[in-house]
């Protein structure tokens, strides 16, 4: 298994166990992977997945409808209103 398939699998299998879609997920990987192409190198020695992890985290954010999420319903904290 070259780099490119373990951070691709990886990320996947991550953001699938954060409760996102699959699909999504696996946009999310691809973004992971072309960081990955892109970067001369880590944030932190020894953190490239890591950070490979956190862009396919935000793209995965941004594009799962707010109902496909599940958990919080948009409010912060448990204070009434």
């Amino acid at each position: 298994m070259n780099p490119i398939e373990f951070i691709r699998k990886n990320i996947v299998a991550q953001l699938v166990g954060e409760g996102f879609p699959e699909d999504v997920a696996r946009g999310g990987a691809e973004e992971g992977v072309d960081l990955y192409r892109r970067m001369s190198q880590a944030s932190r020695k020894g953190r490239c997945f890591d950070d490979c992890l956190a862009q396919a985290r935000q793209h995965c954010r941004f594009q799962t409808p707010k109902k496909s999420k599940g958990g919080s319903n948009g409010k912060r904290g448990n204070r009434a209103v």
